[in-house]
């Protein structure tokens, strides 16, 4: 959920000028700068170590070539040709969280390790049957329901909280052979908690850390350990969620493919929600096509299509604005792969209130996912009053959402259902005038429309400007899923723009 930093940066520019009363009052709206802070890193260690005892650690390392930045197939392939087994592939992963992620000033992307990962992989070297995700090990962000790991939504009130079962999405993906690795910290309460919490940072697990540029850049979120983990190779694929920007903003600030679905082709029920109205379940990957094949052994509502290197020729693709350089220079390659670009005007979402949506779902549908999956705490309320018992460890940068949302009263869901349909009108307006395929704009800028609606969205990298990655993310039509994942394969394999960390 990004729409609070959003309005808080565009407010600064418009107002930074004024004087340094408004500076500083600004200042005060900003969220806090990120520090080194792990927690727990000690027991992921020890979880990982007790699964790697008796296993050859410098045979696994030679086998690289065959694991790193590696896609779901060519894993595949690689373990078909016995280059690898799916013990060793889990053994590799588990050595780059332990030695990259949980040392000294590691990422901080992982929350969790499933403690039987080692003993799967060997039930899948043994094990004949074919499946579609067979041994791949997946991230899974720590908002979503796992049976034998903790869902704490990064709050120290659920820290332990281990549901009864596993959400539908995560049944779907071990139903297809895929291994839950682990968990993946995110910004507390899916960025639901405080606005002067820094992204990615959460009281069960501490602050995740952009790769690129640690502690100074954002790993953006709420899905922030998601995205890192897939930067720094922690697993080969990675389930997020998005209410509005949280799959997509920090998939692109790491430079790695996020693709939010249309909204319901992938279960959300056993995810601890802010909003049931916009809350999707999404992937985070390397690429487009493991993309495509995460979503499919994710869902029940496959996609099936074959992606084609030149789809995106003779498609017109509206390009909403966004900084200079990146207007230009995504326009003019669009044009090079045979697109026709139509640059369409900044879009007026001012009516479309997101704000009200979140105030309005959020305590009622945080109440029923406690209550639902019997949880330690039973209502916003109790987990108020819990975080000012100790606010120093477990409200650090406060809890005015929280509060703000307990104290919200003009509920009003007939307004809840306007706004999304008033979101849509606009969204198939646009597409319908210009005759478009796809829209397409910078990272994150566009989600208030494309999010609000239950549009796919999905953003593929686009190199790196003076000071972060950034991503080209493109959208359609409620619906337009196989389409709009087409044209998004078809730019990534024109241009290749991924950027990988320095580790």
């Amino acid at each position: 959920m990004k729409k609070i930093i959003i309005g808080i940066a565009i407010t600064v520019g418009l107002l930074i000028v004024v004087g340094g009363g408004v500076a500083l009052f600004i200042q005060s709206m900003l969220p806090e700068k990120e520090e080194r802070i792990a927690f727990r890193n000690d027991d992921i260690i020890k979880q990982i170590d007790q699964q790697l005892e008796g296993i050859d650690i410098e045979k696994i390392k030679t086998k690289a070539p065959f694991i790193e930045q590696k896609t779901v197939r060519e894993i595949q392939e690689n373990i078909a040709k016995n280059d690898i087994s799916y013990e060793e592939l889990v053994a590799y992963y588990l050595i780059n969280i332990k030695e990259y992620d949980q040392s000294k000033d590691g990422n901080n992307a992982v929350s969790e390790i499933n403690p039987n990962a080692i003993k799967e992989a060997k039930f899948f070297d043994q094990m004949s049957e074919d499946l579609p995700f067979k041994g791949i090990p997946v991230l899974v962000k720590e908002n979503i329901n796992t049976n034998d790991m903790p869902t704490s939504s990064g709050t120290d009130a659920l820290k332990d909280f281990i549901p009864e079962t596993n959400a539908p999405v995560v049944e779907e993906l071990k139903s297809n052979g895929a291994i839950i690795l682990g968990k993946t910290n995110l910004s507390e309460l899916s960025y639901w908690l405080s606005e002067k919490a820094p992204s990615g940072y959460s009281a069960k697990k501490g602050q995740t850390h952009n790769p690129f540029n640690p502690v100074e850049l954002s790993p953006s979120g709420s899905s922030a350990g998601s995205a890192v983990s897939m930067s720094t190779d922690l697993a080969t694929v990675s389930l997020g969620t998005e209410t509005l920007g949280s799959i997509v903003s920090p998939a692109a600030v790491n430079s790695v493919v996020g693709f939010k679905p249309s909204r319901d082709k992938i279960s959300g029920e056993g995810v601890v929600p802010i909003t049931l109205s916009l809350d999707t379940v999404g992937v985070i990957t390397k690429t487009v096509e493991d993309a495509l094949d995460t979503y499919n052994a994710a869902s029940n509502q496959k996609i099936e299509i074959e992606l084609q290197k030149n789809a995106i020729k003779g498609k017109k693709i509206g390009l909403l604005p966004g900084e200079k350089n990146f207007t230009k220079s995504l326009s003019r390659i669009l044009t090079q792969m045979g697109a026709e670009v139509v640059e369409l005007k900044e879009i007026d979402t001012s009516k479309i209130d997101t704000q009200f949506i979140m105030m309005n779902d959020f305590e009622k549908d945080f109440n029923n996912y406690l209550e639902s999956n019997n949880a330690p705490i039973k209502s916003l309320k109790e987990l108020i009053s819990y975080n000012k018992e100790d606010s120093e460890s477990r409200i650090k940068y406060g809890q005015s959402l929280l509060e703000k949302s307990l104290a919200f009263s003009d509920n009003d869901d007939t307004k809840v259902e306007e706004i999304i349909k008033k979101a849509n009108e606009q969204l198939d307006k646009v597409m319908t005038d210009n005759n478009l395929h796809a829209i397409v704009f910078q990272d994150n800028s566009g989600v208030v429309l494309t999010a609000t609606s239950g549009a796919p969205e999905i953003t593929v990298p686009f190199g790196q400007n003076d000071t972060q990655p950034i991503g080209a993310t493109f959208s359609g039509r409620l619906g337009d899923d196989a389409a709009i994942l087409n044209i998004a394969y078809s730019f990534e394999q024109h241009t290749k723009l991924r950027q990988i960390p320095n580790q």
